[in-house]
């Protein structure tokens, strides 16, 4: 069963083990995939693991400003950097821990890509914002023309 991001109820976030994303969001995301073809030594894992880490790699920071501070921040970084398609690609990288964060109720929450990628997608950003982004992507269009060839020929 496909399922998208904007589909998927936030208590069941986290409980489904892949999320589908849809050919405006494949064809950005395929731009980080193929960047190290391009760039010597770029890994769009370990771009996305900075990225995360920068924002939520700091227990004391998360606990000063909290959470919902830290993915204000980071939007206007991914704006910034159109780097909308490496969370995009984030959402199904799982076992990649960037911290622990201690809730006011004592209850230890894992902060991993995958989860940090759900939540900043399916609570900070529309569906039309994702898209909009997805465009401002370098190459969007070479990309988007690539994956609707191979729907395409898949159809065929």
């Amino acid at each position: 069963m496909t399922q998208y991001i904007k589909d998927i109820s936030l208590p069941d976030l986290f409980k489904v083990d892949t999320i589908s994303l849809d050919e405006i969001e494949e064809a950005a995301g395929l731009f980080f995939r193929r960047k190290g073809r391009f760039v010597d030594g770029y890994d769009f894992e370990e771009n996305l693991k900075e990225v995360c880490i920068k924002f939520f790699g700091d227990t004391n920071v998360n606990q000063k400003y909290g959470l919902i501070s830290q993915y204000g921040k980071m939007k206007e970084y991914v704006i910034e950097n159109k780097l909308i398609g490496l969370f995009l690609l984030g959402v199904n990288l799982k076992d990649i821990l960037i911290d622990t964060y201690p809730t006011v109720d004592n209850n230890i929450i894992d902060l991993t890509v995958d989860s940090i990628s759900r939540v900043f997608l399916k609570e900070h950003f529309t569906q039309d914002e994702i898209h909009w982004m997805c465009q401002t992507t370098p190459n969007f269009d070479k990309y988007y023309d690539h994956i609707l060839e191979n729907k395409k020929t898949e159809l065929n």
